[in-house]
């Protein structure tokens, strides 16, 4: 494998792949970003297994071919450099990167045995806007249904504050934490406020776990 591509835009793609990439896992490899030189585009990936970010840009490919090195080590080393240009190539087992008068020799992974999840091309896909906004409320078809909903929720909290007042409003946070392959735990907190008593706030908690232990 070999390639050259523009630093400042190669280094871009390396910063998103290594907020995408847990610093710490049981698996090793998926600390990494998987770089693939292929018909004149390098392709960086990342993922975590819940959450995959595949980023294309231009590169001049000599050799096609595939290689995985660890997320924080590829942005820091582009950092590093200064040169417009870098080259990437594989020499005697190791990822060779020069630019300018430095150059770099750093440890790879097999890159078959990284899980690349399957993502849509963009001709499949469709642009979408607005999605923020429509986090901002939930719609229920009519009182019935919001108070099947209440009253299921409060029955089935791990503990209720006020029992007593009637909510006209509800505002729901949720907090997710996860361990790979292990357990996993969801705490859906909801707040109630009687416009009766605007100073007054009510809170159900709910916590659900699955998995044998969760933390």
């Amino acid at each position: 494998m070999k390639f050259t591509v523009n630093r400042t835009e190669l280094l871009a793609a390396a910063q998103n792949a290594e907020r995408i990439a847990p610093r710490v896992s049981t698996i090793e490899i998926l600390q990494c970003a998987y770089l693939q030189a292929e018909q004149d585009t390098l392709t960086v990936a990342s993922g975590n297994l819940e959450i995959a970010l595949e980023q294309q840009l231009p590169a001049q490919i000599d050799r096609d071919g595939s290689v995985v090195v660890k997320a924080p080590l590829l942005s820091g080393m582009l950092r590093l450099l200064d040169g417009e240009r870098v080259t990437f190539q594989m020499k005697s087992g190791k990822l060779v990167v020069s630019s300018g008068n430095a150059e770099y020799a750093i440890p790879v992974m097999d890159a078959a045995q990284y899980p690349r999840m399957e993502i849509p091309c963009p001709a499949a896909t469709v642009p979408v806007s607005g999605i923020p906004s429509l986090t901002k409320r939930t719609a229920f078809a009519g009182e019935s249904d919001f108070r099947s909903w209440y009253d299921s929720s409060r029955e089935s909290a791990a503990m209720v504050l006020d029992t007593d007042s009637e909510p006209n409003q509800v505002i729901s946070l949720v907090s997710c934490s996860y361990n790979f392959w292990k357990q996993n735990e969801r705490t859906v907190v909801t707040t109630s406020i009687d416009q009766k008593q605007a100073q007054t706030e009510t809170v159900s908690t709910e916590s659900r776990q699955t998995g044998s232990d969760a933390e």
